[in-house]
């Protein structure tokens, strides 16, 4: 749980699964912008508990993954990830349980999640995230809800 220690340059370009990989490790808060998430295909609750986690990863190439399941439950991450391929995505149910989302993070996810035109039907779990109301994140909800098939349970809008 102490664990901090720099390993954003560590090579996972051949890395398939980092299920778990910081489980519970409430102090590991570090920029991994610089990982080749490239061939990972599972990342379920791979920041579960990190509770201080909000480290840099917006950049990843995340095609690959299928399993975002619980990725985040518990963590710190607070940050717009609207820019990762979730096209391959088979599981997000409770992505973002009990995570301090902001309203403008979670309105970019949406937005560019839909933007992706994905038509799988999946459970979204975004927790107590909020979305603005009468605008683009509200529409893209609403699209991925009847376009797409999702089912997303949230904070509601505001």
């Amino acid at each position: 749980t102490a664990f901090n220690g720099n390993v954003n340059n560590w090579d996972m370009s051949n890395v398939s699964n980092i299920t778990y990989f910081f489980f519970n490790c409430s102090s590991f808060n570090r920029n991994l912008n610089n990982w080749d998430v490239s061939n990972v295909q599972d990342i379920l609750a791979l920041f579960f508990g990190a509770s201080s986690f909000n480290g840099a990863i917006d950049n990843w190439n995340t095609v690959k993954i299928t399993n975002f399941q619980q990725a985040f439950v518990n963590s710190a991450v607070n940050q717009n990830l609207g820019a990762w391929n979730i096209l391959a995505a088979t599981n997000l149910q409770n992505v973002f349980q009990n995570t301090p989302l902001s309203t403008p993070n979670y309105d970019a996810i949406l937005i560019g999640w839909k933007n992706q035109s994905p038509f799988r039907a999946l459970s979204a779990g975004f927790g107590n995230a909020k979305y603005t109301l009468g605008g683009a994140a509200a529409a893209a909800r609403a699209s991925l809800i009847s376009n797409s098939g999702w089912t997303i349970t949230d904070g509601g809008g505001i």
